[in-house]
């Protein structure tokens, strides 16, 4: 008798970590508004002109387990970081291990008419004396 209430116990504790960790990741996955527009390293230093309301979503490479990023270094006004950052795996097995490049996607919306210069620091977020090792800039209009 005391083995199956032990076991009842068990079971239930399991279904009760497995239901509460099943709520808490459904209302932490933030669905993303479309892209208007998309840019990835190619689009370093170039100007960039959004609509308000329009969804600008930057995608750069990111070796996440290396503990650099991507965050945004100016203050912006015309734009609005939207969530957190998404991580995508690369697509070649070699990019699928400990230490690949992965695809760090940033979405920013334009809330203001204006003109900004956006700049994105790779970085390790704990070293904030440290110069970013890489720099990506655009310059915006928001019309």
């Amino acid at each position: 008798m005391k083995y199956t209430a032990y076991l009842f116990r068990f079971f239930l504790s399991v279904f009760l970590f497995l239901a509460v960790f099943s709520l808490i990741n459904c209302s932490s996955s933030q669905e993303m508004p479309a892209c208007s527009v998309t840019v990835d390293e190619t689009s370093n230093g170039r100007e960039i002109t959004l609509k308000t309301g329009a969804v600008l979503c930057i995608k750069l490479q990111a070796q996440p387990s290396t503990g650099y990023l991507w965050m945004t270094g100016s203050r912006n006004i015309a734009l609005k970081e939207i969530g957190k950052p998404r991580m995508i795996p690369g697509k070649t097995s070699k990019d699928r291990v400990l230490g690949g490049v992965e695809h760090q996607i940033t979405h920013y919306e334009a809330v203001k008419a204006g003109s900004e210069n956006l700049e994105l620091h790779y970085r390790r977020p704990w070293d904030k004396k440290a110069a970013p090792a890489k720099t990506f800039k655009l310059k915006i209009t928001v019309q």
